[in-house]
């Protein structure tokens, strides 16, 4: 008789804990997400670094691109640390929500302000997460401005250059 008491209050228990369980799945794969993304800069940087040790490739546009990675690899940092906390605080609402059916305690609030803490957390990882791709995606067009207007006067000096053999020629 005591192992049907027991199963009927475990039962629920183990199907509120659930969709933490999988939250917290999620929060891992997005970890995973973000960490590559993160690897990704940080191999950009040492690469930008090498060539910034070279005398021959002292360029200001290799200190600016270094600068953005540095400041995106702390976007990046901040977004797995609040992903981590998201983590840490979902898997300490599943312990409370354990702890709260096994004792006297009413630990019901608690529980829900950890879970809202952990929520919290994940939407300011993914916020900072979002706002990195809008700026890598803002700089991508910047750069391919800077790419059609450098084709833009190449092509202009071009004609120019062209305009002045014709003149020559006739």
């Amino acid at each position: 008789m005591a192992t049907g008491t027991m199963y009927s209050t475990l039962s629920p228990l183990i199907a509120a804990s659930l969709s933490p369980v999988f939250l917290l799945s999620a929060i891992g794969t997005t970890l995973l997400i973000i960490d590559t993304r993160l690897n990704r800069i940080v191999d950009r940087c040492r690469m930008l670094e090498t060539s910034l040790r070279s005398p021959a490739d002292q360029d200001i546009r290799l200190e600016e691109e270094l600068l953005f990675y540095l400041a995106r690899a702390n976007r990046i940092r901040w977004a797995v640390f609040s992903c981590t906390l998201a983590s840490l605080f979902l898997a300490l609402a599943v312990i409370t929500l354990f702890l709260d059916a096994q004792t006297k305690v009413q630990l019901t609030p608690v529980v829900e302000t950890l879970f809202v803490c952990a929520v919290l957390f994940l939407v300011t990882g993914l916020v900072l997460y979002m706002l990195d791709v809008l700026l890598v995606n803002r700089a991508l067009d910047f750069t391919r401005g800077r790419m059609m207007d450098a084709r833009a006067a190449a092509k202009a000096q071009l004609d120019a250059e062209t305009a002045l053999v014709t003149r020559t020629d006739v």
